[in-house]
């Protein structure tokens, strides 16, 4: 059985998020969002280590409580059927988990806790052939990162156009988009910004002027990166480099073209990941050498290496795209349907 590194897999999410800091009111909703699934995607990275630290916390208050009452660390025939006995028992081991938790809250040492619980969790694990509980888990954290990442870039474009329609909705980067976009071609499509379905004028109440992005976004699939890249690329074609940097990351190419694996190919090696994975070769630096066909292993320490850069990409493109935002005002004068 393969060392999983489950003590390698849990990172700091506060350090990703407290990084989002903005000005503009309009993006607060889409941070709100991308704290929350971060958190949410941290909380199931930390799970396993809690709950093991959490069970041998709970079993040494088991023992203080029983030696505090009894002196002893077993119950006898009669005391286990003594209510009384049973309630003092339960009392005493809930007081010394409380206080042992607060203890770790006020001194901080909460991730001495996960780390422990981490070392127990990764001891037992080793005692049983876990190889595909322990796949799962990992598969299903990349699935949800990527799904975090993928809502957020959605979101961001989509407010962002909304908010200033006159400079983004233009789309007028095409020829940039189809130039720097580290996307293969087929993933992504031009945006027609041409026509606008009269029912999509009529739902929005025959004003467009907040609503353009939520249009435009249903005329692109935004659930593939390729698309994602080139729309940003056509919205955000001046005073953008930052933002062009950002969206096409190694690390989301990274994170899109695994779950593309495990989702599509079972965690296999076919042949789109054998043509993809150059364009994320520090990234994907373990699984260069794969031939057709062969399964892609992944433990904490790699589940770790593709969700945390991403994350931070991420919240910075956030960070990047207020400060766009707040560079570019609306003309005052604005006209639309």
């Amino acid at each position: 059985m393969a060392d999983q590194q489950w003590d390698k897999l849990w990172f700091k999410t506060a350090d990703i998020t407290s990084a989002v800091v903005i000005e503009s009111e309009e993006l607060k909703e889409v941070v709100t969002s991308f704290t929350a699934n971060v958190f949410r995607v941290g909380r199931i990275v930390g799970f396993p280590a809690f709950l093991a630290g959490l069970s041998a916390r709970y079993q040494s208050a088991i023992d203080l409580a029983r030696l505090e009452e009894l002196g002893r660390l077993f119950l006898s025939e009669p005391e286990s059927k003594d209510v009384e006995l049973l309630n003092r028992l339960r009392e005493r081991k809930e007081l010394h988990i409380k206080n042992s938790m607060i203890a770790d809250i006020e001194q901080n040492k909460m991730g001495d806790f996960l780390r422990q619980g981490g070392d127990l969790f990764k001891e037992i694990m080793s005692l049983y052939d876990t190889d595909e509980d322990a796949k799962s888990i990992f598969n299903s954290l990349i699935l949800s990162a990527w799904t975090t990442m993928e809502t957020m870039l959605g979101d961001l474009w989509e407010t962002s156009v909304n908010v200033r329609p006159t400079h983004l909705s233009v789309m007028d980067g095409k020829r940039q988009a189809t130039k720097k976009s580290r996307a293969d071609d087929d993933d992504g499509e031009q945006i027609d910004t041409k026509s606008i379905p009269l029912k999509d004028v009529y739902r929005h109440n025959l004003d467009l002027s907040k609503s353009l992005g939520t249009i435009l976004k249903g005329n692109l699939k935004f659930v593939n990166l390729g698309s994602v890249v080139k729309a940003y690329l056509q919205s955000f074609y001046t005073d953008a480099d930052e933002i062009h940097k950002l969206i096409q990351e190694e690390s989301l190419l990274a994170l899109f073209i695994m779950r593309n694996a495990i989702v599509h190919k079972a965690g296999k090696v076919d042949v789109k990941f054998m043509s993809e994975r150059g364009r994320a070769k520090v990234a994907l630096a373990k699984w260069q050498g794969l031939t057709l066909h062969d399964s892609i292993e992944i433990d904490g320490n790699d589940v770790r290496g593709l969700i945390e850069p991403a994350f931070k990409t991420g919240a910075t493109l956030i960070v990047e795209v207020d400060k766009w935002i707040k560079n570019h005002p609306e003309p005052r004068s604005l006209y639309f349907l």
